[in-house]
């Protein structure tokens, strides 16, 4: 699934780059050639908005599977799919709640 070209994006990947912090892969803002993932590696987990009844809608998008295998990768099997499926969806809620 290709990433969006938005604005988000390029801040995002330019504010890390400024502080010397390049996203992997992200050769136009100084960051390595990347084995493990061939394209950036930035994921939308969760969208809130609100509706014109003023009612909050939240949705989540399960991690891609290539960045999914990198991530299981570096925590060497601590953490199975499911696992890090289910932190990242509770992370992003409790993100959620406290805006």
């Amino acid at each position: 699934m290709p990433c969006c070209n938005c604005q988000g994006t390029h801040q995002i990947r330019c504010h890390l780059a400024h502080l010397g912090h390049p996203l992997v892969g992200d050769t136009k803002y100084g960051g390595l050639v990347s084995l493990w993932c061939d394209r950036l590696p930035l994921h939308c987990l969760s969208l809130e908005a609100k509706g014109l009844s003023g009612d909050t809608l939240t949705t989540f998008a399960p991690i891609p599977e290539d960045l999914l295998l990198a991530l299981l990768a570096m925590c060497d099997g601590e953490l199975q799919r499911e696992q890090w499926q289910q932190l990242c969806k509770s992370r992003a809620e409790a993100v959620s709640l406290g805006s």
